[in-house]
């Protein structure tokens, strides 16, 4: 796998920042909302920056 020097989130870290559960984060995910990286089979990872542009919209949008 080549390294784009993206940082990449673990799941529970991604329900910390944006305060959802795990069950709304994989329904974001099913949905499209939020996109994944696949490390393998099992395992998958968030980009920090998908997350940041997801907390942007929602401020944005309260505002």
């Amino acid at each position: 796998m080549r390294n784009t020097g993206e940082l990449l989130m673990k799941p529970d870290e991604v329900c910390r920042l944006l305060g959802i559960s795990k069950k709304t984060l994989l329904k974001y995910k099913n949905e499209g909302k939020l996109g994944v990286v696949m490390i393998n089979a099992r395992t998958f990872r968030y980009k920090y920056q998908d997350v940041q542009s997801m907390i942007d919209d929602s401020e944005r949008r309260a505002a």
